[in-house]
């Protein structure tokens, strides 16, 4: 069996690099993404010119002004990161066996192939990458993601770092103990206090000092170190989540048809929020009086966990498949190909109108999670109940795509 080839891929300083594609006067100057100049929010990303000033990302705004007073700071437009992000890993998941997303701006890739034919391929990513979004972006190739994260953050910017197994350790032995993921500064001070200060020396260390600072996992990494593989990879399969609703009397599409279909959104969208999943593909169903039944898709560059931008989306397909003076028996949402969720906390913390929706949306979850679904239901939805309007809703979570 083929062992697996990992390669870690980085988007070099994202944020700020977006704006500095988007707004060519921001080139080459320091560019803080993030909040204004009133010092409120902390930093999202900061340029490579802005980091010689000893800016980084979570710093306070406060704290980024004082350091560097003359950068330009910028809000942010979190809609343009996230449609470069779709972007970038829908170039990934064409060339890969198997992809892993870590964060807006960071993924693993995972082949089943020999070394050189990873290695090629990783670099054509990379200028593909740079040739569909005017992006550059490190990356590492190595037997093991810790490895090909350490590979990647070797030559940034733009760096392209491989670490064969047979040049291990010796090629990463003078780096600092605390470049490989898990060790923090905390666990880093006390190998320090141990006159453990480099990967080299951490190998060579008696098996004591290892296990007092990282027990017995301290073992499991040092293996990695050398190039252990990591565990095997089970098979994947593509997934998709979605609602349907029948109604109980024929309907055209007027008021309470759109309420249902918001229902539907919100129900879709807490799924995928509960389960941590995102999609790329929104699906809607449209079965006439007559049960003839059609289907309608896009490709979405939004946040599928927001019933707001589901909603925006499925309501625009829906349009699409109307018909005059046409009945309709079920409708239905599906968010497909779906995927882990990237993190997206820190996002929520800086650009306003996506912490306006989340408080909401959090406050919606709460309720439900407390109380049941039925404890809080959208208002429109409430005189067309009482006038006796109902259906059957029917959730569905399938390993291929609903008919």
């Amino acid at each position: 069996m083929k062992r697996t080839v990992v390669v870690h891929l980085d988007m070099d300083a994202f944020f700020a690099s977006v704006e500095q594609r988007d707004l060519p006067y921001l080139r080459g100057r320091s560019v803080i993404v993030g909040g204004s100049r009133e010092g409120r929010g902390v930093v999202a990303a900061a340029s490579y010119e802005a980091r010689e000033y000893g800016i980084h990302s979570a710093m306070s705004m406060a704290m980024a002004i004082k350091l560097c007073p003359d950068a330009v700071f910028i809000e942010g437009n979190i809609d343009k990161y996230i449609d470069a992000c779709r972007r970038i890993f829908d170039l990934c998941s064409r060339c890969c066996d198997t992809l892993e997303i870590v964060s807006i701006d960071e993924v693993y890739l995972l082949f089943r192939e020999k070394w050189n034919v990873v290695v090629e391929r990783s670099a054509m990513l990379k200028e593909k990458v740079y040739a569909e979004t005017g992006l550059i972006c490190s990356m590492g190739v190595a037997p093991n993601r810790i490895l090909a994260k350490l590979a990647s953050s070797m030559e940034k910017p733009n760096g392209f770092t491989i670490l064969l197994p047979k040049d291990l350790p010796g090629s990463i032995a003078f780096l600092p103990v605390s470049r490989l993921w898990g060790i923090g500064k905390k666990t880093a001070s006390l190998f320090k206090a141990d006159d453990i200060t480099t990967i080299g020396e951490l190998l060579t260390a008696e098996e004591w000092r290892i296990r007092a600072h990282l027990g017995t996992q301290g073992f499991d990494l040092i293996k990695t170190v050398c190039g252990a593989p990591d565990k095997p990879l089970p098979p994947t399969k593509e997934k998709s989540l979605g609602h349907e609703f029948t109604f109980h009397k024929d309907l055209e599409p007027y008021g309470y048809f759109w309420s249902e279909v918001r229902r539907l959104c919100d129900q879709v969208s807490r799924r995928l929020r509960v389960n941590h999943y995102q999609g790329r593909i929104v699906r809607v169903k449209l079965r006439w009086k007559s049960f003839e039944t059609h289907t309608h898709q896009m490709v979405s560059n939004t946040d599928l966990q927001n019933p707001f931008n589901l909603y925006r989306v499925a309501s625009r397909l829906i349009h699409d498949l109307l018909k005059p003076r046409r009945k309709i028996r079920l409708v239905g949402v599906t968010v497909a190909e779906i995927y882990d969720a990237i993190e997206t906390d820190l996002l929520h913390v800086i650009f306003p109108e996506v912490r306006v929706q989340q408080k909401l949306i959090s406050a919606i979850d709460t309720i439900w999670d407390r109380y049941g679904e039925e404890s809080l239901i959208r208002a429109s939805l409430i005189p067309a109940r009482a006038r006796g309007f109902t259906g059957v809703s029917a959730p569905f979570f399938a390993s291929s795509s609903p008919a």
